[in-house]
């Protein structure tokens, strides 16, 4: 495999975290970070095809005022959700 290599900053925090799960992984920091690097890479590559997907099939329905209906009721109700469980958390501390 060849390597590059790169120098980061982390939070002392973060450097904290890192090496205990290093130890108890039984990897490299460095393992870690690149497994970390790997996670995001892919995530943000599924992100971007996951877009192009909605927009084609947005493109493909001739009436797209539904599909806008829906995203507004369902963030919504995403915001009426977040709204309950920060009454809920506020209420139980």
């Amino acid at each position: 495999m060849n390597m590059i290599r790169k120098q980061v900053f982390v939070t002392k925090e973060q450097s904290r975290q890192l090496k205990a799960r290093a130890r108890v992984a039984g990897v490299s920091e460095a393992a870690l970070i690149r497994a970390g690097i790997d996670r995001e890479l892919m995530v943000s590559n599924d992100t971007a095809a996951w877009k192009e997907r909605l927009m084609r099939m947005a493109g493909s329905l001739k009436d797209t005022t539904c599909l806008e209906t829906a995203i507004q009721a369902n963030r919504a109700g995403w915001r009426e959700r977040v709204e309950q469980t920060r009454k809920r958390l506020t209420s139980e501390e």
